[in-house]
């Protein structure tokens, strides 16, 4: 098996986090945000390392193709866990706008909130995620500074 494809099977195996990021940030529950960062860390920490060097527009051919070949749901999979990790060890602090979980200074939220209205779409899912920004795709974009 390649490795492109072996880091893909990982990315659809990864339970996805955003409604719990969410529910916890709200609460400011900063026990769980920490318990769920260690978690990941502990779980994820390798991949995401691993993924984080990709370049799409640069590097070698087996990099390029192996960030161009991650899908819409899998980024934000992988988006959700940055977000969670900045959070629980205070290299993000989120905002609460409007009902919805933003992180002022990055746009880590809109590009997450992107994936995930990809992924939805492609799914013919509902859009249930409360985290980022939704202006690339609805065009409201007074709440968010960062855009």
């Amino acid at each position: 098996m390649s490795e492109s494809t072996a880091i893909s099977r990982d990315l659809h195996h990864l339970p996805g986090h955003d409604l719990e990021l969410a529910e916890l940030v709200e609460r400011g529950d900063k026990i769980a945000l920490a318990t769920l960062g260690k978690q990941i860390e502990a779980e994820d920490g390798l991949l995401l390392s691993e993924i984080a060097g990709l370049n799409p527009n640069g590097g070698n051919e087996k990099s390029t193709t192996m960030a161009l070949s991650i899908r819409p749901c899998q980024y934000a999979n992988l988006i959700i866990r940055v977000i969670a990790l900045k959070i629980s060890n205070g290299q993000a602090q989120p905002i609460i706008r409007r009902g919805t979980v933003m992180i002022d200074g990055t746009e880590l939220d809109s590009d997450f909130a992107k994936h995930m209205w990809r992924c939805e779409v492609l799914n013919r899912l509902p859009h249930k995620t409360s985290i980022g920004s939704k202006c690339a795709m609805t065009g409201d974009c007074k709440d968010d500074p960062d855009l």
